[in-house]
């Protein structure tokens, strides 16, 4: 795993965490959250690799920096067609992952519909359907 990249426990603890909780549904038990270089969990162990790879796209795209994070969450937060964006980047790159280490053809696809489902899902806004998002997670 990276070593620029830190796991902290506890998603409460990541400074975006009160506007965020004010702004999409939080279920604090599957959300992960990453600020800069930290991925925020509630339960470090938890961290599988694939979705590591999908937090490590956020910490790029954010700059690994504080000051990159807040800028970064301040368009997540505020503009839906930005969220979807850099979400489908890090679900490609998770579906990436998982094509190379999953080589049964129905246990990938179970895989991809379960990102589908996540991506479309009201944690991110309801951003974009399910069906569309397993084609654009897919064409990654």
């Amino acid at each position: 795993m990276d070593s620029e990249i830190k796991i902290v426990e506890g998603v409460r603890n990541a400074p975006i965490f009160p506007l965020l909780s004010g702004r999409l549904p939080i279920d604090e038990d599957r959300v992960v959250i990453t600020y800069g270089n930290t991925i925020y969990l509630n339960h470090k162990e938890s961290i599988t690799h694939d979705l590591f790879v999908h937090e490590s796209v956020h910490c790029k795209q954010q700059g690994y920096n504080e000051a990159g994070a807040s800028n970064w969450w301040d368009d997540y937060l505020h503009d839906d067609s930005f969220r979807l964006e850099q979400e489908l980047e890090a679900y490609r790159a998770q579906y990436a992952f998982l094509k190379r280490h999953i080589k049964d053809r129905n246990k990938l696809f179970l895989q991809l519909r379960r990102l589908s489902i996540d991506l479309s899902s009201q944690m991110y806004g309801n951003i974009i359907g399910q069906m569309e998002a397993l084609q654009e997670i897919r064409k990654g």
